[in-house]
């Protein structure tokens, strides 16, 4: 899983021909952003907690810029549109949110969630390849934080050669405990599906093009 927020893949134009404010956040991603220990001292879910985030800002702030702090969309498409379900769906984000436009994907796809046990022992293959010991989750947080990023980047595309069972997505959102009170997805939370937030939710039609081109480049 790759991006940013200054890509022109898709483009603002349409969007702003319309009356909106379109703000775009950059998170971290793949290891960076999901990895977890089951533990709250290594609890995952930083990427959504960095957009959980950069939502609040918006809502402090976006009346500076001319808009309205009561008709704030999240919108997203592929692991985008899970990432703005799971805005919605997260307890963290209560009283931001006003409606969510979902295309092409959503918190209830199989590849955009694992347990916490899965995510785990995945964090665990990935400290085996860059030789971080696997004892308590705060060393082994610690050992990771020393290791230069860039090992982590070479290492993410040999994963899948290194263990071909592990989901297309490697490091997806996990479910965190309950006991962890600032938890941003729990199981609980997310099987209640409790957000009374207006939602549209729909397809693109060609959302795997740009993908199949760029296989044919390379």
């Amino acid at each position: 899983m790759n991006g940013y927020a200054s890509t022109d893949t898709y483009g603002p134009d349409k969007m702003l021909s319309r009356d909106v404010i379109l703000i775009i956040m950059n998170y971290r991603m793949g290891f960076f952003g999901f990895a977890s220990y089951n533990d709250r001292s290594f609890a995952g879910n930083y990427g959504l907690k960095d957009q959980s985030l950069a939502l609040k800002w918006v809502k402090q702030n976006i009346a500076n810029f001319g808009g309205d702090e009561c008709r704030i969309t999240v919108v997203g498409q592929s692991s985008g549109a899970a990432s703005a379900h799971y805005q919605v769906l997260s307890p963290q984000n209560h009283g931001i949110i006003n409606q969510a436009i979902l295309m092409s994907g959503s918190a209830d796809c199989p590849w955009a969630f694992c347990t916490r046990f899965q995510s785990a022992n995945l964090t665990a293959k990935m400290a085996k390849l860059v030789n971080c010991p696997q004892t308590s989750a705060v060393e082994l947080k610690k050992c990771l934080s020393s290791v230069n990023a860039s090992e982590f980047v070479m290492n993410y595309y040999k994963f899948q050669e290194v263990w071909p069972d592990v989901p297309s997505v490697i490091f997806p959102p996990c479910l965190e405990s309950s006991d962890n009170e600032k938890a941003f997805i729990t199981e609980e939370s997310y099987k209640k599906r409790n957000a009374c937030t207006p939602m549209m939710i729909g397809a693109t039609s060609s959302g795997g093009t740009f993908n199949i081109a760029m296989i044919q480049i390379q």
